[in-house]
């Protein structure tokens, strides 16, 4: 089934905890008179009086962003993270209609929500997160029932900390710690990393809150954390840079530190002292790019290769092969150059990558991308599926990469397997 055909079929599930009819009628009491559902007694359909203008359906909403929204009640901790009870606003177009939010929470319906909004316009609506709504995608509904696809990429957290002890021998001032999830982040990724610690006892404290890299112990970043107040919680935002917080560290797993007077670390000890699976729960992997697709593929033969003949010209990408309907993702984040029909090419969309300086271009989509032209979009963040639009015999990504200055603009294509096969190495 296509997106398409499950927006459409949308209204015949349920929506959060409560079913569709229940949520028809919440939207109907809030609808002017003039929106007001017929007589369903049965018989036909009233028929509007002459001269009457039909009531024309909202359009359907489309999702950009969702992100939280500091307010006297809540702090957000990073954009794409918030609190339960916490407020969010959400981006895109066709927002004017909006009466709730949808937080869909884990594959299932069990634990599915939904939210009225807090005040709406053509490119915003705002929401309360409720206190029951858990990390998952999210929707917009418009008064009617018509549904925005899936945004997914917001952390929900519960305000109470799953801090863990770590007291080392000889320390007076034991920390409590812990990483929030994700432990997986990317560079220009929808989340930073989050180290969040606590130090006991009755005495203010400067600390050193180091980042190392678990496979050498090297320390790659450091913050100073002076005075810390006893049992008050500090939190540790990390986006995946080096010690001058503009170029990316190297893939790799790293470790938070807290370094007490005189050099002792005194909570997550170096992960060489320790078993692999307890270093892993208490590390943070960092990739500098996302494999573009999610689910089974295959790289093909030499016919999908850079470089194979084509007729009248040679293949500028490589053919990443998988069934129609896998989802797609943005290796890099970056704006989007275009994304709309592009004959041979069929819907596609081509990013320019930050930092990296190639452009990326995705080929033959089911659909049109769930992102258009001038938006910018996330590392690891959804774009569209896979598809065999366009001039195509098969479903499959072609995938392409740019040098600078860009995508027709100056640059070139260069063959693109060899970065394909590394970030597939996860």
């Amino acid at each position: 089934m296509s997106s398409l055909d499950e927006i459409r079929s949308g209204a015949q599930r349920r929506v959060g905890k409560v079913s569709y009819a229940v949520a028809a009628a919440l939207f109907a009491s809030l609808a002017s008179p003039a929106l007001a559902p017929a007589d369903n007694s049965g018989g036909a359909a009233p028929v509007p009086p002459v001269g009457s203008t039909p009531v024309k359906k909202a359009p359907r909403p489309y999702l950009t962003d969702i992100r939280c929204r500091s307010s006297e009640s809540s702090v957000c901790i990073e954009a794409h993270r918030v609190e339960t009870g916490g407020s969010i606003v959400l981006r895109g177009r066709n927002l004017e209609a909006v009466g709730s939010v949808i937080f869909y929470g884990k594959r299932g319906s069990r634990d599915d929500v939904v939210a009225p909004t807090a005040g709406t316009g053509s490119d915003y609506a705002k929401a309360l997160v409720p206190v029951n709504a858990h990390s998952g995608p999210i929707a917009a509904v418009v008064i009617g029932g018509r549904r925005s696809a899936r945004w997914s990429g917001l952390v929900v957290e519960s305000p109470a900390r799953d801090l863990r002890p770590y007291k080392q021998s000889g320390v007076p001032a034991p920390v409590e710690a812990t990483i929030s999830k994700p432990r997986r982040i990317s560079v220009g990724g929808l989340h930073k990393s989050v180290f969040t610690f606590e130090i006991e006892g009755q005495q203010t404290l400067d600390v050193q809150v180091n980042l190392t890299n678990q496979r050498t112990g090297a320390v790659v970043r450091s913050w100073s954390q002076p005075r810390i107040a006893p049992n008050t919680l500090r939190r540790i935002l990390w986006d995946g840079t080096g010690a001058n917080g503009k170029k990316p560290l190297r893939n790799g797993r790293y470790v938070f530190q807290v370094v007490a007077p005189g050099g002792g670390a005194i909570a997550i000890p170096a992960a060489r002292n320790k078993s692999r699976s307890k270093a892993d729960r208490d590390s943070v992997v960092l990739r500098n790019f996302a494999f573009p697709l999610i689910g089974k593929y295959d790289f093909g033969t030499a016919i999908n290769r850079f470089g194979a003949g084509r007729s009248g010209h040679s293949h500028a990408g490589h053919d990443v092969m998988a069934k129609c309907g896998t989802p797609m993702v943005a290796a890099r984040g970056g704006k989007v150059i275009y994304s709309g029909y592009g004959g041979a090419a069929g819907y596609y969309i081509a990013i320019d990558g930050a930092s990296t300086g190639y452009d990326f271009a995705y080929m033959h989509l089911r659909e049109h991308a769930m992102v258009n032209t001038g938006d910018r979009v996330y590392t690891g963040q959804q774009i569209g599926y896979v598809g065999s639009t366009g001039s195509s015999t098969a479903c499959h990504l072609h995938f392409e990469m740019w040098t600078a200055p860009g995508w027709y603009d100056g640059g070139h294509p260069i063959d693109p397997l060899r970065s394909l096969k590394n970030w597939a190495r996860r």
